[in-house]
């Protein structure tokens, strides 16, 4: 499964399509939890997005989340593992050392070689080996293998993190035990940010029709809130892809910002 070779920094990779999954390292296996986290996996580019969503997101019971990417565009999905693709995931994951504790892989600078001023872009692993959370960065090529090599630890990691980011080239046909749809967030991270200000101006906060007072939800201060909320008590900013907004309220001179980061069971709340 070759990295693909995109032509800016901030681009996903694809993967090619295959009939067999590829082989992992395995590790000597340990009890684990039936339900929660299996991996979450976000690609991150120069540019920086105020709403930061994972690229694939499984969990242990089999639900695979995912950013589909197409000519078109992109959509998050939603499929269910078989239980052999279940088994197929967990061990690509479970049985990767360098998933086991908390690491950063770096581009290798090729001697005698200059790449110049570039973008960086980056593959960042949350794992859950033996129930206790890591947290793994690796740097892509994106094109600039003349310049760089991977370690051999980063190397894996980029081949894993884009079969994770296209589950469906990836895996056989009977690792799947229903057909892809679109995904429905189970509930939203909301995080607000209250800023005084004498005239604030720009979209108004009340043409929202919040059924809540910023300043009051969820927990924290005055200059900041945290709730974890459900589309129903959003509307008009529940969806898959989130919401990042910066409004005026004139009547309590403020300036609100809001983050809403969709939730799939397992994500971090506003204590994490």
């Amino acid at each position: 499964f070759p990295l693909a070779d995109p032509s800016t920094p901030s681009t996903k990779p694809t993967t090619s399509s295959a009939s067999t999954p590829t082989a992992f390292p395995t590790s000597s296996p340990t009890a684990l939890p039936a339900e929660g986290p299996l991996v979450r996996v976000r690609f991150e580019g120069h540019t920086h997005a105020p709403v930061e969503l994972w690229t694939a997101a499984v969990n242990r019971d089999g639900r695979f989340v995912w950013e589909a990417v197409s000519d078109a565009g992109s959509s998050r999905l939603e499929r269910q593992l078989s239980p052999s693709g279940i088994e197929l995931v967990t061990e690509a994951i479970e049985g990767e050392p360098a998933l086991d504790r908390d690491g950063q892989y770096p581009l290798v600078p090729i001697e005698g070689t200059d790449a110049g001023g570039h973008g960086r872009a980056w593959w960042h692993f949350t794992a859950w080996p033996a129930g206790h959370e890591v947290q793994v960065s690796v740097e892509s090529l994106q094109g600039l293998d003349a310049y760089y090599r991977e370690a051999p630890e980063g190397q894996r990691l980029s081949t894993l993190a884009t079969l994770l980011s296209d589950p469906e080239a990836w895996l056989p046909a009977d690792a799947w035990a229903g057909a892809a749809r679109t995904w429905e967030p189970d509930d939203y991270l909301v995080r607000i940010v209250l800023e005084p200000s004498d005239n604030p101006t720009g979209s108004s906060l009340a043409d929202l029709g919040l059924p809540f007072d910023v300043r009051t939800v969820g927990e924290g201060d005055t200059f900041g809130r945290c709730a974890v909320l459900t589309g129903d008590q959003l509307p008009g900013l529940a969806g898959p892809d989130g919401a990042y907004l910066q409004l005026a309220w004139p009547e309590a001179q403020l300036i609100v910002t809001m983050t809403v980061t969709p939730r799939l069971e397992g994500d971090p709340g506003c204590s994490e």
